[in-house]
């Protein structure tokens, strides 16, 4: 299941991609984010891995990332994995006028369980629904956050 949507910050791409990049922003803008642990390599770094944990329905869901393909400015790869689950996230930034970025993020998800799969097939809404409201939430966090420090 492809899930693709879009924001525009009122930042540039340089501010957005760095932002993004941030371990310790993630739960600034991911809903139901718990806590990253580094496992390999660093922070944005092509090939360096890490243990996200995630509360979903009350469960804790725990994926292993790793960072497939970085462009600075314009472009961060990743895949989330586990035994049931494999999500591939593209996030591609393209300057606006003004200073200010689009950043395009596209969701790919692959159930590898037959548990997964059914609940893949029910799911399109809930799933875009939290991708959009997460986006708002990076949106709103790097807006807000940064404006404190200029």
């Amino acid at each position: 299941m492809r899930i693709e949507s879009k924001v525009e910050i009122s930042k540039p791409p340089s501010e957005v991609f760095e932002f993004l990049l941030e371990d310790e922003n993630l739960i600034l803008w991911v809903k139901n984010f718990i806590t990253l642990e580094r496992l390999e390599g660093e922070e944005g770094q092509v090939g360096s891995t890490s243990r996200h944990v995630y509360n979903e329905n009350g469960q804790t869901i725990e994926f292993i990332e790793e960072v497939l393909e970085i462009d600075p400015g314009k472009l961060f790869h990743s895949i989330l994995r586990n035994s049931s689950m494999e999500i591939e996230i593209t996030n591609k930034l393209s300057p606006l006028k003004d200073d200010h970025t689009l950043l395009c993020v596209s969701t790919d998800r692959r159930p590898l369980s037959f548990g997964a799969k059914v609940r893949n097939l029910f799911s399109k809404k809930k799933w875009t629904k939290r991708q959009v409201d997460d986006l708002q939430r990076f949106k709103d966090a790097i807006e807000e956050l940064t404006e404190d420090y200029e």
